[in-house]
C-alpha cells in the first residue's frame, strides 16, 4: 500500500505540489485583504490566470469560494464553512465551467432544473422525491444569510446543472459498463451452498528418512539458507559498581536526609496477624519505623546508589580520556587505564546484527550500533544497567561465510523434512481431490467418504449471500466458490495448517424480478465510476495548466 502511494505522489508530483501552491496563494490572499492591517502596495499585482480566474484577486476568490460552498450545502445537504475544505471544490468548479462553457453547454429550462433539484440531498423530502417546502427553507436561509443572495444562488444552481451535463459527457462510463456493473451485483445477490472438506496439516506424520545423497542435494540446491552473515568480535569492559563501594562513605547528616526521603521503602509491608485460633487475621497497630532501625540498610542503599553514580561517571572519564589522548587500544598506556579504572574485562560471544545476545545486561540498541565501530573508533556509547556501567570495545569482524554440509547437517536435514512432508502433504491432497470427485460421481455424499478417512472433516455453509458470506468461511475459500461449477470440487487449498476443498452443491443467481428492483443500485454504482473518471479528467487537466506555469507560458 506505501508503495503505491508513493508510485502515485511520484507520478503527479508536478499536479500536487503545484496544488499546494495555488492553496498557499488562496491563503494568502483572502489573509492580506482590505481589513488584515497591513498597508497595501501600490505596485501593480500581476494577474494569475487559473481557467478565467484570477488566483491573486480576492474579490474574485471570496466570490467562488461562497459558490463553491452553496454548491455543496445543496449537494450534501449541510453548510462547509472551512476554508480548507472549499479551496478543492473551488479548483475543480473553475475548471468544470470552463470546460462547459467550451462545450457551449446551455442554461437549463424551467423543467430541466426542477428535475435536477429533485437530485439534490438538501432538497429531497421523505419519499425521496423533490420537496417544495425544503427549497423554501433553503430560499428563507439564503435570504437571512447577509453573504449570500438569491442571484447569486440561481447562478449557482444555473452552473451546477452545466457542470453535471458536461460530466455526463466526458465522464463516460469510466472503466465498468452496465454489464459490468450488473454482475457485480449479480455476484452481492447469488446464494451459495457449499460444503468445506479439511484435513489438519498438524496431524500429518510421514515417516521421512532421506538419504546423505538426497541431502547433500538439497544442501546444494539451497546454499543460500546457511550462509553466516558478518559477526563482529567485542571485549566489554565492565565499571562494575560493587567496586566502588569503598568509595562512598556517607555522613550522618546524608544518612538522616536519605532516610527520612524514602522512608516509605522501609516501612514492612505486612500488618495483619492471626488470632490465637489462627482463624481470623486481624489489623496490628503499625510499627513507626525509626533510622536506627533500619541503619545498615539506609547505609547499603546510599552505598548502591552512590557507587552506581560512580561507575557511570568513571567510565563516562574512561571514554573522555580515550578520545582527547587518542590512546590506541592494547597500548600499554590504555592497559594501564583499565587497571586504574579497576574494569574488569569480558569476552562476547560473536553475533550478527540481526541476532543480538539477549539477557546480557546491554541494550539491543547498543549491540547493533557497534557495527560501526572500526579500528581507529574502537569504543561503543556508554551502556548503563543496575550493577554495571558497559563500554564495549571492538575487536575485529568474521566475515560472511556458507556452512559446509557437515557443519549446517542437522539444519539440512531439518528443512528437508519439512520441505518433504509439505510436498508429501499436497501430493495427498491430489489423491483426496480424486476420492471426493468419485464418491460424487457414485451418487454418494462427501458424509460417506468422510466417514471412511478419519483424517478428513467436513463443514456446511448455506444458503448465504456472495455479499455476506459467513465469518467462518475463509475469504479464498469463497473466491474458489465464484469460480467452480456446481458440483466440482475445488483443488486443495494449504491454508495455515490445513488443506482445504471447497464442493459446490448450489448457487443460485437472481431472478429477473430481483435484478429489476437493483436497477436503482446499478445506476448508483455506475454514478461512482463516471465521477471517478471525470474527477480523474479534471486532475489532468489541472496538472497540463501547471505544467504550463512551470515553463513560463
Amino acid at each position: 500500500m506505501i508503495t503505491w502511494f508513493q508510485r502515485k505522489i511520484i507520478k503527479h508530483s508536478r499536479f500536487i505540489f503545484g496544488l499546494l501552491l495555488i492553496v498557499i496563494i488562496m491563503a494568502f490572499v483572502l489573509t492580506i485583504g482590505p481589513t488584515s492591517g497591513f498597508k497595501q502596495s501600490k505596485r501593480k499585482i500581476i494577474k494569475r490566470d487559473y481557467f478565467g480566474l484570477d488566483l491573486n484577486s480576492e474579490k474574485e476568490m471570496r466570490e467562488h469560494l461562497l459558490k463553491s460552498q452553496i454548491s455543496s450545502w445543496i449537494s450534501i445537504g449541510f453548510r462547509i464553512t472551512q476554508v480548507n475544505y472549499l479551496q478543492p471544490l473551488v479548483m475543480q468548479r473553475v475548471v468544470s465551467l470552463s470546460l462547459a462553457d467550451e462545450m457551449n453547454i446551455p442554461d437549463p429550462t424551467e423543467a430541466q432544473l426542477l428535475e435536477f433539484l429533485g437530485t439534490k440531498r438538501l432538497f429531497k423530502g421523505e419519499g425521496e422525491e423533490f420537496s417544495s417546502s425544503a427549497f423554501t427553507d433553503f430560499k428563507d436561509q439564503i435570504s437571512a444569510d447577509s453573504l449570500l443572495t438569491e442571484e447569486l444562488t440561481a447562478e449557482v444552481i444555473n452552473e451546477d446543472y452545466r457542470i453535471d451535463q458536461m460530466q455526463q459527457i466526458l465522464g463516460g462510463p469510466g472503466y465498468v459498463l452496465d454489464y459490468d456493473a450488473r454482475k457485480q451485483i449479480i455476484e452481492d445477490k447469488t446464494q451459495y451452498t457449499v460444503q468445506v472438506v479439511k484435513m489438519n496439516y498438524t496431524s500429518f506424520t510421514p515417516e521421512i528418512k532421506p538419504s546423505d545423497d538426497e541431502l547433500k542435494k538439497y544442501y546444494e540446491e539451497n546454499k543460500f539458507k546457511y550462509e553466516v552473515p558478518v559477526n563482529i568480535k567485542l571485549t566489554e569492559l565492565q565499571f562494575t559498581n560493587k567496586n566502588y563501594f569503598d568509595e562512598v562513605t556517607p555522613e550522618e547528616a546524608e544518612i538522616e536526609a536519605y532516610f527520612e526521603k524514602n522512608k516509605f521503602k522501609y516501612q514492612k509491608k505486612d500488618s495483619s496477624i492471626k488470632d490465637e485460633k489462627r482463624e481470623n487475621f486481624v489489623e496490628a497497630e503499625p510499627k513507626e519505623i525509626t533510622l536506627p532501625d533500619v541503619v545498615d540498610q539506609v547505609i547499603l542503599d546510599i552505598k548502591k546508589e552512590g557507587a552506581k553514580q560512580i561507575a557511570g561517571e568513571k567510565s563516562d572519564d574512561f571514554t573522555y580520556s580515550l578520545f582527547k589522548n587518542k590512546i590506541s587500544k592494547g597500548s600499554d598506556e590504555y592497559k594501564k587505564m583499565i587497571d586504574d579504572y579497576k574494569i574488569i574485562i569480558k569476552t562476547i560471544d560473536p553475533y550478527a546484527k540481526n541476532a543480538p545476545p539477549l539477557g546480557i545486561g546491554i541494550p539491543e540498541k547498543v549491540l547493533k550500533s557497534v557495527f560501526d565501530l572500526n579500528e581507529e573508533r574502537y569504543f561503543s556509547d556508554i551502556a548503563i544497567s543496575d550493577n554495571r556501567a558497559s563500554i564495549l570495545i571492538f575487536e575485529g569482524l568474521i566475515d560472511k561465510r556458507i556452512k559446509d554440509f557437515e557443519e549446517a547437517y542437522e539444519a539440512i536435514k531439518s528443512d528437508y523434512s519439512i520441505n518433504k512432508r509439505r510436498e508429501l502433504f499436497v501430493e495427498n491432497g491430489k489423491q483426496v481431490k480424486e476420492d471426493l470427485v468419485k464418491s460424487l460421481a457414485e451418487e454418494k455424499t462427501l458424509d460417506y467418504l468422510i466417514d471412511k478417512n478419519d483424517t478428513l472433516t467436513i463443514e456446511s455453509y448455506g444458503p448465504f449471500e456472495g455479499r455476506i458470506p459467513p465469518t467462518e468461511l475463509h475469504g479464498s475459500v469463497f473466491e474458489k466458490c465464484k469460480v467452480i461449477n456446481i458440483g466440482e470440487v475445488s483443488s486443495m487449498m494449504f491454508l495455515g495448517e490445513e488443506g482445504k476443498w471447497v464442493y459446490l452443491m448450489s448457487k443460485d443467481l437472481p431472478n429477473e424480478k430481483e435484478l429489476a428492483e437493483l436497477n436503482d443500485k446499478i445506476t448508483k454504482l455506475q454514478k461512482e465510476y463516471n465521477q471517478k473518471s471525470f474527477n480523474a479528467l479534471i486532475s489532468e487537466i489541472s496538472n497540463n495548466r501547471i505544467s504550463q506555469w512551470e515553463g513560463g507560458n
